[in-house]
């Protein structure tokens, strides 16, 4: 090394600095060793547990669906079966106060003490005058010549229709026990074609 005139050469100086780039080296290459990234294992195994976790979230939606279909199934039964209980005690139909053998059309929204809801609650058939409706329906009562009908009325979706009448019924709602109507006051009329999704049950 050529040292110039009134410099003092400093050999240790010289051999630290380069000893200080040697180790400040190492500890980059070190550095670089110890952040690994994820292994194609360990990412697999995360998409497995993603994928499982999201099963496990449209399978419990499907059970909830499934529930809901089997209790608003269970509650049109319920008043199937009051209504026949009440007929045995009473001599007549709940809300046929005539006793022509047609019900007057109702609505369990209404809270009316006097129809055929109000008359099942009354006497014990039913814990409440107005029911509700798994699927924030209405249930509603109704005469279509020449049988009386209780009804979900206005479901959000056809599939919910179709399911009820599939498990109690031949799932045509044209035909059996279990109809399907545009609205309360018109004639059956299949599924597909139901503009508010209502779906009955024969009395």
């Amino acid at each position: 090394m050529i040292q110039r005139p009134g410099s003092t050469f400093l050999p240790g100086l010289l051999y630290k600095k380069q000893g200080d780039t040697m180790h400040s080296n190492e500890n980059k290459t070190e550095t670089k060793k110890n952040q690994k990234g994820f292994t194609l294992v360990e990412i697999a195994i995360v998409l497995v547990i993603i994928g499982l976790l999201l099963g496990g979230v449209l399978k419990g939606q499907e059970l909830i669906e499934n529930a809901k279909l089997r209790g608003e199934i269970n509650t049109l039964q319920a008043f199937q079966t009051a209504a026949y209980s009440y007929q045995d005690r009473i001599g007549r139909l709940p809300g046929d106060d005539d006793e022509d053998g047609e019900i007057t059309a109702a609505s369990a929204s209404t809270d009316a003490t006097d129809d055929f809801f109000g008359e099942l609650a009354a006497q014990g058939f039913l814990k409440t005058q107005s029911p509700t409706s798994e699927f924030g329906a209405d249930f509603v009562v109704q005469y279509q010549d020449p049988d009386n009908y209780v009804c979900i009325q206005t479901l959000e979706e056809a599939a919910i229709a179709e399911g009820i009448d599939t498990k109690l019924d031949d799932g045509d709602g044209t035909t059996g026990i279990i109809t399907s109507h545009d609205n309360i006051t018109d004639a059956a009329s299949p599924i597909a074609h139901a503009d508010d999704n209502d779906i009955c049950l024969e009395l």
